[in-house]
């Protein structure tokens, strides 16, 4: 069976975030910036097979809206025939500058990072901001989406830990003031995983292929394909979208004998997928 990489996340960035979230190890990740010419390389070799492609995603182990290339980057594969941009921010240097210049560039989905409900919660997750700052700027692009009249969906996260027990109610209350369904906003609340095992021993039993493993490619800041969102990208990735084809890396022995694991009953898990809860946590 042949599977094809329906999600494209590109991780612009790692090691840089203006925040510190107490349930991420982003801080841990090694320090390195996605150049232009790498991305317009690896967008360029991608495009090859752009018509396979649903979404594409602007995202990092950070924040991408540090990266100074960010909307040209959103601009160049809307050029490419890349369709669904998308984008994943804590948006606390969303501005309304900015709002506007990622959406003239042909931003679709933001996904919002945000977590709480009170600025006390939003305190205790540690992420060095004031919530009332973040809900601004949110309902700034919001308002900019809705002024240029251009279909940029808005997602919100809730990511539900014990700093913020209790707000789920309060924080949907909240954004089903300032959001739109007919223009497929959404509110949405995960939990917890375990980063493929580096935070904890949860072992998942739940032996059902992972999405990771079947519709997502994520690319790391030097073009190597990785694993998956959750293992760290050092550790774990193979070949280079600079040169390698994308549905022949996609389909090469590497990640094969990753899926072998959860297609085969009889044979065990490997690392990182023997340790991590994502599949479970997140529904898989």
């Amino acid at each position: 069976m042949q599977y094809t990489p329906s999600h494209l996340n590109f991780y612009i960035l790692s090691g840089y975030c203006n925040a510190r979230c107490i349930m991420c190890p982003v801080h841990e990740s090694e320090k390195v910036i996605m150049s232009w010419e790498d991305y317009t390389g690896v967008v360029d070799n991608c495009a090859n097979h752009v018509d396979k492609v649903e979404f594409f995603t602007l995202s990092a182990m950070g924040e991408p809206l540090m990266h100074k290339d960010v909307v040209r980057m959103v601009e160049y594969a809307r050029d490419k025939g890349f369709k669904n941009l998308g984008m994943i921010t804590n948006a606390s240097l969303l501005t309304p500058e900015k709002s506007r210049q990622l959406i003239e560039a042909g931003l679709n989905t933001l996904m919002i990072s945000i977590d709480a409900a009170t600025e006390e919660s939003y305190a205790r997750l540690e992420k060095g901001f004031k919530l009332a700052d973040i809900q601004e700027n949110v309902k700034g692009f919001i308002a900019a989406r809705d002024e240029l009249g251009k279909p940029a969906r808005v997602i919100v996260k809730f990511l539900q830990q014990d700093a913020n027990e209790g707000e789920w109610p309060q924080f949907k209350e909240f954004w089903e003031q300032h959001t739109d369904p007919e223009k497929r906003d959404e509110i949405v609340k995960t939990g917890l995983h375990n980063w493929g095992g580096q935070l904890s021993e949860n072992v998942n039993q739940a032996k059902v292929l992972c999405k990771e493993l079947q519709k997502y490619l994520h690319v790391s800041p030097t073009g190597e394909a990785m694993l998956c969102c959750a293992a760290p990208a050092e550790k774990f990735h193979h070949g280079n979208l600079l040169s390698d084809d994308m549905m022949e890396l996609y389909n090469c022995e590497y990640f094969s004998r990753f899926r072998r694991g959860f297609l085969n009953k009889d044979q065990p898990l490997i690392e990182p997928c023997d340790k991590c809860n994502f599949p479970v946590e997140y529904g898989y």
